[in-house]
């Protein structure tokens, strides 16, 4: 819930820029989409995938090493979207 508070905000305030007037909605929609469908989407195949490379390369832990990836994630996506917003309020 943290990622959604921290995240969609930005989200929200570059897609509506991006968007222009009276499309406002759809854009809050397809920023709900790409936050809530492809996350949960591609976050499962991403983990595995690293959980089973650490495992191969002998490493401990591999599971704990690929679930780091959701919030380092989430990090990420929040900053990105924060300097988006950040540039597009100073155009």
């Amino acid at each position: 819930m943290f990622a959604f508070a921290f995240t969609l905000p930005y989200a929200f305030g570059a897609a509506h820029r991006v968007a222009g007037e009276g499309r406002e909605a759809t854009a809050s929609s397809l920023a709900l989409v790409a936050s809530g469908l492809f996350g949960p989407a591609l976050a499962p195949l991403l983990v595995g995938a690293v959980s089973d490379s650490v495992a191969a390369a002998g490493w401990g832990r591999g599971l704990s090493i690929g679930l780091l990836l959701v919030p380092l994630a989430c990090a990420i996506t929040a900053l990105a979207c924060r300097e988006i917003d950040r540039r597009l309020r100073s155009s």
